[in-house]
């Protein structure tokens, strides 16, 4: 662990590697080049999208690949969208946050492969063993390159760094208590959490490691493991809901994203490559302007760095107030 590294909340890690036909793979196991992706989840559609370095476009051959593969522009980014609508196999992805403590690290392409790298508890080594095989079963050729004790968020920010540079930012923000009922038990207890997955559903899923575990509702909270603390809960919040909308709309491709609550303030954290760090104040931006009530801060924003082989700095000091 390093200064700010969040609670791993899950004790195991996989990393999933299939290859399929799907054409942007297939083109590109010609470059030695990783891209990072993007995972979301809806009532019709498992998609992905593709984040593409604009400066590739300069490159003769990726200036070819591009073309072929008909990369959409958004701003000064480019992005490829791969859909289960398209490519039905993806589905079987639908399977994997099915399973109560699973949280998505980060998904990328290396080598042709889809990877998608995730955490959970221990005690659904069973279920996930049963997604491998299934996935497998459905892309045709697929292999854990490995699962085995969780190795933190040094790992997968060193496998995101091998797709451009990364910021951390992190924001707080008063908890919104009095939106509901749910809202009010939610924030009765000290907490962190991890968000599981990118939904465009009218919820959001969490896993929690709560700090007081007998004074919380078990009508709010779902318990995964007692013995550890952890829970899932699934929040609908018209913030909460807005800002995931404007998420999709601006493209915004945080990943690794955490929480933790002290009692007063909410803290949010994440990953985003570098080159959409725009597109989450953006999107902060205008959820603040139709919640005019909240205290948000930007806390921290930083490119990542090392000193001596360490990162440093993640998330920035920790808050307090």
């Amino acid at each position: 662990m390093f200064p700010n590294d969040p609670d791993p909340i899950g004790d195991m890690q996989c990393i999933f590697a299939v290859k399929s036909n799907i054409p942007f793979l297939v083109e590109s196991r010609k470059f030695p080049i990783s891209f990072s992706e993007h995972l979301f989840y809806t009532d019709d559609e498992v998609g992905e999208y593709i984040n593409v370095p604009a400066f590739l476009k300069k490159d003769y051959e990726y200036g070819i690949f591009i073309k072929k593969m008909q990369v959409s522009e958004i701003g000064s980014n480019m992005v490829f969208k791969i859909s289960s609508q398209d490519y039905p196999e993806m589905e079987t992805l639908r399977e994997l946050i099915k399973i109560p403590s699973v949280a998505i690290d980060y998904k990328y392409i290396e080598g042709g492969y889809h990877k998608t790298m995730f955490t959970f508890h221990h005690s659904h080594m069973k279920e996930v063993t049963k997604f491998i095989f299934n996935a497998r079963r459905s892309f045709g050729y697929g292999f854990p390159e490995y699962i085995g004790p969780n190795r933190g968020l040094r790992f997968v920010i060193e496998k995101a760094q091998t797709s451009g540079n990364i910021v951390a930012s992190s924001l707080t923000i008063n908890p919104p208590r009095n939106e509901s009922e749910k809202m009010k038990e939610l924030f009765s207890t000290n907490w962190v959490r991890r968000a599981r997955y990118t939904s465009k559903s009218r919820t959001d899923d969490f896993i929690f490691r709560i700090q007081d575990p007998e004074s919380i509702n078990h009508q709010v909270f779902r318990e995964i493991s007692g013995e550890d603390r952890i829970y899932g809960a699934n929040i609908t919040s018209g913030i909460y809901l807005l800002y995931s909308k404007l998420v999709f709309e601006h493209y915004n491709p945080m990943f690794y994203s955490n929480h933790e609550y002290n009692g007063q303030n909410l803290r949010i954290c994440g990953l985003i490559p570098e080159n959409y760090g725009g597109t989450v104040v953006e999107s902060v931006a205008e959820t603040v302007k139709e919640f005019p009530d909240l205290d948000v801060k930007l806390t921290y924003s930083s490119r990542l760095k090392y000193d001596q082989n360490s990162l440093i700095q993640v998330f920035g000091p920790d808050f307090t107030t």
